[in-house]
């Protein structure tokens, strides 16, 4: 990315790799992967940022100094009280939660973060035309529950 903005510029990689602040011998290193660009200096990363204009952050994650992993998951103690948090609510949801699993608690926390994901994506009041399927499927249910009692002696 760096050289071919360079090229596009008419910049040379000497040049290129003096305005990242680093020597042309390191810049070849990195261009040829003997040398792991994640251990260049922070200020050699917002130099980057200039040069492309572009933020910081989308830097880090190009040169593999940030992964996705780092802001997608929580730390694991972090993760756990978000999901436990997550599953109770979903368990006091009086239209879900009958129907939620205890078992649920003890799955994988891949798991469950799919079930939360899923839970608030039904729950948007942001879509107003997305089909509420679970409480659909609540009063489905309790139509059919009702309609399969015998009826109470005084009905008939």
């Amino acid at each position: 990315m760096l050289i071919r903005e360079a090229q596009l510029r008419g910049d040379t990689l000497v040049s290129l790799a003096r305005q990242l602040g680093v020597s042309y011998r390191r810049f070849a290193q990195w261009h040829n992967a003997s040398a792991d660009i994640r251990a260049a200096r922070p200020e050699t990363f917002t130099n980057a940022a200039g040069y492309l204009q572009l933020p910081r952050i989308t830097v880090l994650a190009y040169a593999g100094v940030l992964t996705l992993q780092d802001l997608a998951h929580p730390q694991p103690l972090a993760r756990d009280v978000y999901l436990h948090r997550e599953m109770e609510e979903i368990r006091k949801d009086p239209a879900i939660g009958p129907f939620m699993p205890p078992s649920l608690s003890q799955v994988p926390w891949e798991v469950q973060t799919f079930v939360a994901f899923l839970y608030h994506e039904n729950r948007s009041s942001d879509a107003p035309e997305r089909a509420n399927w679970f409480r659909e499927l609540q009063e489905a249910m309790t139509v059919a529950y009702h309609d399969a009692q015998p009826p109470a002696q005084g009905d008939k």
